[in-house]
């Protein structure tokens, strides 16, 4: 399905069961010619949100923290070109600053990006 071509939005309903799991699941929003490409591209505000619903001070709110622990570490080892050790291990306890985790959007100081490989269309 193109969801791409007509949604904004992400909700993680189910967590994803490793990081590369998430990145292909947002991925089917994050594309060249999205909405959100295509927003950016009008100069309009252009954001891809993602949430994750969860139900506070439950196994949910820890499961959910112990994965975006897990996806943060992993990132920071795969931008440095190093494998993950992960222990792989759920536990409770971790609810308490897993908020840290969270990215928001950064305010582009230019709002002109060229693209370094842009499309070529020949007809």
């Amino acid at each position: 399905m193109n969801l791409h071509l007509q949604c904004n939005q992400v909700h993680h309903y189910g967590i994803a069961g490793n990081p590369g799991d998430h990145e292909q699941r947002v991925g089917r929003l994050d594309r060249l010619f999205s909405k959100v490409n295509r927003q950016y591209q009008n100069g309009q505000q252009a954001e891809l949100t993602i949430s994750f619903p969860y139900l506070e001070h439950s196994f949910d709110e820890d499961q959910l923290a112990s994965f975006l622990e897990r996806k943060v570490k992993a990132e920071s080892k795969l931008d440095k070109c190093l494998l993950d050790s992960d222990d792989s291990q759920v536990s409770t306890g971790k609810a308490s600053n897993w908020k840290q985790y969270l990215k928001q959007p950064e305010v582009e100081k230019s709002n002109q990006v060229q693209d370094p490989y842009p499309a070529k269309f020949s007809i």
